[in-house]
């Protein structure tokens, strides 16, 4: 994930949360909110005036305080045991912020608990109906649970002065995701024109700059909005991303497995549009690894994304996707 607080670039990586410097993208702070291998990766994070809270995946929800965005402070750290729930997700509904996971919602600094339930809620949203969560591919109105709505996550759009407010959806399937938009009673609004099939896995989803995007394991779309349409569609072409922001008015930033990049949208006098002038590049999400059966190449990651690793050259994103564990190669190269 990532923020940008004050024109300073603020990152997750792994269960650390670190200061980014823009012009090399190296990290200028990095602030452990975890033990690397006994807690999980940061997955979330919001910001709430000067406090940021980030989520470690199933086990805390950290609070910092980022009056100085340079420097960011531990406040304090909320356990699962705390917070009843193992956290996953978070959302702000009129500057409260929402906490979402296996076994429910709940709000933090106060530990309100919102709703009790025994899978995962996925968001919370703010919608006509009031008070919606999102649990499989279902919007429940809280605290009644009648069902308002289909959707895996709902991410609320600006409010314009005498519109109503548009929500984007997520609706997962077995084979990829749909995403569209919907209006506060929580319909489509144009199945057809408004909705895009994604056979890829959907990340995130986020409103910027009048446009829709769309974040997947393959690549980036963005989608301009107008008259109930999404239109324009635009592909960021990059293995392995899990967040985008604009960074200032020429560039965005990109994170994810593959590290951090930014990216130029329009040509300037520095060089063309629509082109990635620094990479940082990391590895993360590596959950297990297999090596061919000459030592020569090493192909690590998770279900999804990859890197292959050649012995004595760099490491490299391949769009070979990381066999289920456990695998034996008999023979041969590891498969691209």
């Amino acid at each position: 994930r990532i923020v940008i607080h004050q024109s300073v670039w603020l990152s997750t990586f792994g269960p650390s949360l670190i200061v980014v410097d823009p012009s090399t993208l190296a990290a200028r702070r990095t602030i452990p909110l975890g033990k690397s291998g006994q807690t999980g990766p940061a997955t979330d994070m919001a910001v709430v005036g000067d406090q940021l809270f980030v989520v470690l995946e199933d086990d805390a929800v950290v609070q910092l305080s980022i009056s100085d965005p340079q420097a960011p402070q531990i406040v304090q750290t909320f356990s699962a045991a705390e917070l009843g729930i193992a956290p996953r997700s978070l959302d702000v509904i009129e500057g409260v912020v929402y906490v979402c996971g296996r076994g429910g919602v709940v709000s933090v600094p106060d530990l309100q608990v919102m709703l009790v339930a025994d899978d995962v809620v996925n968001c919370i949203a703010d919608v006509e109906a009031g008070m919606v969560a999102c649990i499989g591919r279902q919007a429940l109105r809280l605290p009644d649970r009648q069902f308002i709505g289909s959707a895996s996550t709902l991410t609320p759009g600006p409010i314009e002065p005498g519109q109503l407010q548009t929500l984007a959806f997520t609706r997962r399937g077995g084979q990829g995701a749909l995403v569209g938009l919907m209006n506060p009673q929580l319909r489509e609004l144009n199945a057809t024109g408004a909705t895009v099939a994604f056979n890829d896995v959907v990340r995130r989803v986020k409103f910027m700059d009048e446009r829709l995007w769309i974040v997947c394991d393959t690549g980036v779309w963005s989608y301009r909005i107008g008259n109930n349409m999404l239109e324009d569609p635009q592909r960021i072409d990059v293995l392995g991303a899990r967040d985008v922001i604009k960074f200032d008015g020429k560039h965005l930033a990109v994170v994810g497995v593959f590290g951090r990049a930014m990216y130029r949208i329009d040509a300037d006098s520095n060089g063309p549009g629509n082109t990635f002038v620094r990479v940082q590049r990391e590895a993360a999400g590596l959950a297990s690894s297999i090596i061919d059966t000459g030592g020569q190449r090493i192909l690590a990651g998770m279900l999804g994304s990859a890197w292959i690793y050649q012995i004595g050259n760099r490491a490299d994103l391949t769009s070979r996707a990381m066999p289920p564990a456990p695998v034996e190669y008999s023979s041969g190269p590891i498969p691209r």
